[in-house]
């Protein structure tokens, strides 16, 4: 039977009881107060013993609790604890990894179904196993991997303030994944691009190969940005939040002079590729690689949007500018330093701190690129 004892010189009372295998167990009640560390080394005992369900031990603490502090214990449902998450996180992090929180908060909701709206407590590393196994079967490893991570700090958060007495994704294994090796364009594979890319495209990969910026950054970049008289755009990146001052390559900055410009400077300079999502223009850059004979048309089932093609990691997209940007700036003899401040490599964050380059180096490097646009069209 449970029972209370102090330790010399402690006043807290410490309970003790006998678990399911016959062991004295001792753990302190944490007060002061006889007739409440009773009832709490009774419940100990009804937790040790297996007699009591979670959502019966979760109502007596939140008893005792109102009862010796006046105050009633916050009990979440899955959803609600996410919400809660969610909203604290809004604040501290960037747009881009505030939506992959999202993303993993709905894909678990979505699959535990009806159990979302239990106590966060209920949740099992069962369920999100079998969450994990139905996720692989619709997106790749890398963005269950990713999607895993978020929602351990969830569960993490959720032990630390006492919502449930362990953390259900902490013995989550690390998936295995097939890396893909990302490659730069040639100069050649450029120029077939260049050739058969409609407007807005060649727009975009001109941008791409002169600034080593992300597709979704120049499709949200908006005349603002761009100040065509000091020959520098400023943008803010949406996967960091880092703003760049990129000075305009002299054969980029030829091109934008071609452009009309619209009467609000608010406008995006590419204003199709501005209301299309992140999953269409990759579809639509992979049918421009296709046609410019630099990747292969996707078997039957295996095109934008299916299932296999979530699972399939090309050598070759629009991520490949980047490369592209880095290793046409190194040809060219710029500096490391001032190709990683151009690029806002994550890397570079040490570098930056002891390197400071005005915008005349900087721009005087870019000047020395090729003209891809004009030899395209020769």
């Amino acid at each position: 039977m449970a029972y209370v004892r102090r330790i010399p010189n402690r006043k807290v009372w410490i309970a003790c009881f006998i678990d399911k295998d016959g062991k004295r167990k001792s753990k302190t009640t944490g007060t002061r107060n006889r007739k409440e560390a009773e009832k709490i080394a009774k419940q100990y005992e009804s937790i040790a013993k297996g007699r009591a369900t979670f959502a019966a031990i979760q109502k007596a603490i939140s008893e005792l609790c109102e009862e010796y502090t006046g105050e009633e214990l916050p009990a979440y449902s899955v959803r609600e604890y996410f919400d809660l998450f969610l909203e604290r996180k809004a604040p501290t992090v960037n747009p881009s990894t505030l939506r992959k929180y999202r993303e993993a908060a709905r894909s678990l909701l979505d699959y535990l179904g009806a159990k979302a709206e239990r106590h966060i407590g209920n949740v099992t590393s069962g369920d999100l196993n079998s969450w994990r196994l139905e996720e692989l079967k619709r997106i790749r490893p890398g963005t269950v991997q990713l999607y895993t991570r978020l929602v351990k700090q969830v569960f993490k958060h959720a032990q630390a303030e006492g919502h449930r007495p362990d953390n259900p994704a902490a013995l989550l294994a690390a998936l295995k994944q097939e890396k893909a090796v990302r490659k730069a364009f040639s100069t050649e594979q450029v120029r077939d691009l260049l050739r058969i890319s409609p407007p807005e495209w060649k727009s975009l990969i001109l941008f791409a190969t002169y600034t080593g910026q992300r597709l979704g950054d120049l499709a949200a970049l908006t005349w603002e940005n761009v100040d065509a008289v000091k020959g520098c755009i400023t943008l803010r990146t949406q996967k960091t939040g880092q703003e760049l001052h990129i000075p305009i390559a002299a054969p980029l900055l030829r091109y934008i002079a071609t452009l009309a410009a619209p009467e609000d400077n608010a406008a995006p300079i590419h204003p199709e590729a501005a209301g299309k999502s992140a999953q269409r223009l990759g579809a639509e850059f992979a049918r421009l690689l296709v046609n410019a004979g630099i990747r292969e048309k996707t078997k039957k089932g295996e095109g934008p949007g299916s299932r296999a093609a979530r699972r399939t990691r090309h050598e070759y997209t629009f991520h490949c500018f980047r490369h592209t940007a880095v290793s046409m700036m190194k040809a060219a003899g710029i500096g490391e330093s001032i190709v990683m401040d151009v690029i806002g490599h994550e890397s570079a964050a040490v570098s930056r701190g002891y390197t400071h380059l005005d915008m005349q180096t900087k721009s005087a490097a870019l000047d020395t690129l090729p003209d891809l646009l004009q030899e395209a069209s020769e």
